[in-house]
């Protein structure tokens, strides 16, 4: 003797039992159409990070007739495998989140989220150098910004992680007299003051520099003014688009008589 059933539930499974009775033995056999993908509840991701932050990501998954299988893709080329994970972005941009959930039927869902990631790294100065530490005024201007052609002269050489905008104070050093961690201009008053070198910013060239190699021209003027005879040191300063600013790189020089 055999009986056959069917039962249908509220999300569209669908269960086909068949039970077959003998005098010595009864054999029940039921086959699952399940064409429903699996649930995503309590879905969490971050809205946004800096560059190298741990980040949680994490979700409930479930299915009504079997096991789950559920994968994270960051949207940066990097996955993981299970309801939760932890991911780190090494770049400043806007991801998206995907996590897919898959049942043993093949069925699949997925929601997603968008991650954005703030540029929070500043550039790093990799070398600052001159061709010439030592050098007399050139006849020939320096301009300040990067609008026209620089003339020949001395180069500033200086190699960047990233593109920024590279700003070099030139200072002059003058003499001091140091007053509570302080180099203080001199005066009687501080005649007994142990003496010190006090650098005075005399002008800023401010350059657009990208990664890698940058070169600027520097003819011991700044615009029009000379730099007279003395001792100086340049200081590099980069800053990123997000407003990252690099620690300052410094290099000496000394102006002399032509």
């Amino acid at each position: 003797m055999s009986h056959e059933g069917t039962a249908v539930d509220a999300l569209g499974h669908a269960v086909v039992a068949l039970d077959r009775v003998t005098s010595s033995t009864r054999v029940t056999e039921a086959v699952v159409n399940d064409p429903v993908a699996p649930s995503i509840a309590s879905f969490t991701a971050p809205p946004g990070g800096s560059q190298g932050d741990a980040l949680g990501f994490g979700a409930g998954v479930s299915d009504v007739w079997g096991p789950v299988s559920a994968v994270w893709s960051f949207g940066d080329g990097s996955s993981a495998a299970g309801p939760t994970a932890t991911h780190s972005y090494a770049t400043p941009e806007a991801f998206t989140a995907r996590l897919t959930a898959t049942d043993a039927g093949g069925n699949s869902s997925s929601r997603s989220a968008q991650v954005a990631i703030a540029d929070t790294v500043p550039p790093g100065i990799l070398s600052f150098r001159m061709k010439n530490r030592v050098f007399a005024v050139g006849a020939a201007p320096t301009p300040l910004s990067s609008l026209s052609r620089p003339p020949r002269g001395t180069v500033f050489r200086f190699a960047l992680t990233e593109s920024a905008s590279a700003r070099i104070k030139i200072q002059r050093g003058l003499p001091g007299r140091r007053v509570r961690g302080r180099c203080r201009k001199p005066s009687p008053a501080l005649s007994s003051r142990p003496r010190c070198t006090r650098w005075v910013t005399k002008g800023t060239l401010r350059r657009r520099a990208s990664a890698g190699l940058n070169r600027v021209r520097f003819s011991g003027r700044l615009g029009r003014r000379a730099l007279r005879i003395g001792r100086y040191r340049a200081v590099l300063v980069a800053v990123d688009a997000a407003g990252n600013r690099s620690r300052p790189a410094r290099v000496r020089f000394r102006v002399v008589r032509r």
